[in-house]
């Protein structure tokens, strides 16, 4: 992105929005505000685009903190560890959840993945056919996983036995990106 006629197109072609409640096409000085602080920060932070919202990820939480009083109107939510031992688990590689019970791990799909729109079926259909409390699905999951198209959205979802993973695999070589550990943790 480096200069003014590729951030129009992005704008054109992804229709990126700045808030929930309040959807609106974002100016061009802002596109440019935070792909410069995506270069800026490219070692220390993370950047993930799920219309229409924008998610940054750091461990540092000052850094978070000036980046969100650069553009206060447009913040919906920080988050951030509690303690130390929540700041423990995340950097041991765990993921942290306040409202998922009784599921030990998170399986993310890989975006990108180029699949049969029929297959995507399948692969929901197995993940539907196990018991509830071996696989929890998300929304979104189920619904890229119905999109009627051959580019895949993404995904997660959770479950106590990553063994499944498997099957999944062996119908889509190259389909899950990763698989964490879930810490569940009291809600503040």
């Amino acid at each position: 992105m480096n200069n003014d006629s590729d951030i129009d197109n992005l704008g054109r072609r992804h229709d990126i929005t700045s808030s929930r409640s309040q959807p609106r096409v974002i100016v061009k000085s802002q596109l440019k505000h935070y792909f410069k602080i995506r270069q800026d920060n490219r070692d220390t932070m993370e950047f993930r685009c799920e219309a229409p919202t924008l998610s940054i990820y750091g461990n540092n939480l000052d850094d978070l903190l000036a980046i969100a009083k650069q553009d206060k109107k447009n913040i919906l939510e920080i988050h951030g560890p509690n303690n130390d031992e929540e700041h423990q688990l995340i950097s041991q590689g765990n993921v942290i959840v306040r409202r998922i019970e009784g599921y030990t791990k998170k399986v993310v799909i890989r975006e990108g993945a180029i699949m049969d729109p029929a297959l995507s079926l399948k692969i929901l259909d197995y993940l539907r056919s196990l018991e509830p409390h071996t696989v929890k699905l998300t929304q979104s999951l189920v619904k890229n996983l119905t999109r009627d198209r051959y580019w895949f959205s993404g995904g997660y979802f959770y479950t106590n036995d990553p063994g499944i993973t498997t099957f999944i695999e062996l119908m889509s070589p190259g389909l899950i990106q990763n698989i964490f550990d879930v810490k569940t943790v009291a809600a503040k």
